[in-house]
């Protein structure tokens, strides 16, 4: 029985932090993604920020508390939208959001093909 409450990630919100944390170095990224498979979050698919709660069970990874270090770039038509963050508080997945940078708001979270992604 999981110790995490809410509904689970939808495949698009799930396949966007998997594509962020797998280009961190090897640990990391194997210890968010071991997170990430427990993630839930209680914030409805159409927000741009989603945050996420991950079983107690999981091991917690060695880094600051923050975004992590992980350019992930929004472009629809070329055209520059805003970026991805993902957060880490107390060594676990904490955050997704949206930051965008246009007048309009988007109703959805990008799709990752819309996603250009490289480590800092």
């Amino acid at each position: 029985m999981s110790d995490v409450t809410g509904r689970p990630l939808s495949t698009n919100e799930h396949d966007l932090i998997q594509a962020m944390i797998a280009v961190l170095p090897p640990k990391i990224a194997d210890q968010l993604g071991c997170q990430l498979e427990t993630a839930h979050t209680n914030d409805s698919a159409s927000s741009l920020q989603l945050s996420l709660a991950t079983s107690d069970d999981v091991e917690r990874t060695d880094i600051k508390d923050g975004p992590i270090d992980v350019v992930a770039r929004v472009f629809v038509n070329g055209d520059y939208q805003g970026e991805l963050l993902v957060f880490v508080t107390a060594g676990k997945l904490s955050l997704l959001e949206y930051a965008r940078v246009t007048d309009t708001k988007p109703t959805t979270l990008p799709h990752l093909e819309s996603v250009q992604i490289e480590p800092v």
